[in-house]
């Protein structure tokens, strides 16, 4: 009988978790993809029920409407998979998600305004970035890895939050 190469049993192992947590690995190619191409839509968004088309509410009221009408409920219950980057129609379905979902709807929105915004990422967070926009635990420029207009840099992460974070994935996992 012959031997497998290590690196091939590492390579299978790999490939068997990944089917595991995405028995449609197509959705975790797609989320990937939508980290540089985020599913902005500024006409899907128009079938969100917040009103926000008016100029009378301001940015900061918008994203809190946002933050409010979209409970909070992590990718394994909302989509069966333990990171999934939605589309706007794939949210008002749902009525539901993480940050990925909240910054998708909020950014549409804005977009849609013409109002000026970046999206930002860290290792455990993804969020929208507006001129006025007050720095939070989780939300400012040291912590971001990634933004659409300054690319990627290094963070001054909080390994603490970080860790508790991806480890209350756990208690949400099937």
């Amino acid at each position: 009988m012959r031997k497998i190469n290590v690196h091939w049993q590492i390579l299978i192992t790999l490939l068997m978790i990944l089917f595991a947590l995405y028995p449609n690995p197509l959705k975790f190619a797609q989320s990937i993809y939508r980290i540089i191409d985020p599913p902005i839509d500024t006409q899907e968004v128009l079938n969100y029920p917040i009103r926000f088309i008016d100029d009378e509410i301001d940015v900061r009221q918008l994203e809190s409407a946002v933050i409010e009408s979209i409970p909070y409920q992590y990718d394994w219950t909302t989509y069966g998979m333990p990171w999934y980057y939605p589309t706007v129609d794939e949210i008002i379905a749902n009525q539901k998600g993480d940050c990925k979902s909240r910054m998708v709807i909020f950014a549409s929105m804005l977009e849609y305004r013409q109002e000026p915004y970046t999206i930002k990422y860290s290792l455990d967070h993804f969020w929208v970035d507006y001129p006025g926009k007050l720095d939070t635990p989780i939300e400012s420029d040291e912590l971001a890895i990634f933004s659409h207009e300054e690319g990627f840099q290094m963070p001054n992460v909080q390994w603490d939050v970080t860790l508790n974070t991806y480890t209350a994935f756990w208690d949400y996992m099937p």
